[in-house]
């Protein structure tokens, strides 16, 4: 019960009071998402989120515990369907469940092996790495990781996830869906918001 609620938390994240989000269509005159660090521009019939404030709560320590990002969070059919998720992490924040820091000048590959034991602490021990490989994004050096999972009644899960870091911060962005049918049908979709991601140049440092 334990772990599921863990992955639950990774998966969706568990909102702190007051960061309620507002659900909003996206339709053809407001497909650009942005906030102070980034923007995205969104598929239209999809609903995303924006939040009053920008905390988050993670489990660690056997409680929860407040971190502060920049977020955009997408999805067509319901976060237990598929989900798209934009976040920008603080530097001391990045591999939150590890308690690890993202440095400045880290390569692509040593942050991926911290995302990964990230990834296992928060929950996912029983997940599968099928692929982990350098890849540019918004013009950065990063990396793209896809993993496989079973939540607690067995059914398998699919997980991309393409994350660098600047002097501006670690961003990851993330899709997932059930492997039947679902994650098949809007892969092409993730990519078009990972090609569309910015980083804006005023974005505030990493560190807070």
């Amino acid at each position: 019960m334990q772990t599921s609620r863990r992955v639950l938390a990774l998966a969706l994240v568990f909102l702190a009071a007051g960061c309620i989000p507002v659900w909003t269509l996206v339709d053809a005159n407001s497909r650009i998402a942005e906030n102070d660090a980034f923007s995205v521009e969104m598929p239209t019939g999809w609903m995303w989120a924006r939040y009053r404030g920008q905390r988050y709560d993670v489990l660690r320590d056997g409680r929860y515990q407040p971190l502060y990002v920049d977020r955009v969070w997408i999805t067509r059919d319901g976060g237990n369907l598929e989900f798209i998720d934009a976040v920008r992490f603080n530097y001391e924040d990045a591999f939150p469940y590890i308690k690890k820091e993202y440095k400045a000048g880290m390569l692509p590959s040593e942050a991926a092996e911290l995302y990964i034991a990230n990834l296992k602490n928060a929950g996912l021990d029983n997940m599968t790495v099928v692929q982990n490989t350098p890849k540019r994004i918004a013009g950065r050096n990063g990396f793209e990781l896809h993993i496989q999972y079973k939540n607690g009644k067995g059914l398998q899960f699919e997980r991309i996830a393409d994350a660098f870091g600047d002097k501006t911060g670690f961003y990851v962005v993330t899709y997932q869906a059930p492997n039947l049918y679902y994650y098949p049908l809007y892969r092409d979709t993730y990519y078009r918001v990972v090609a569309s991601l910015k980083i804006k140049s005023g974005a505030r440092p990493g560190k807070s």
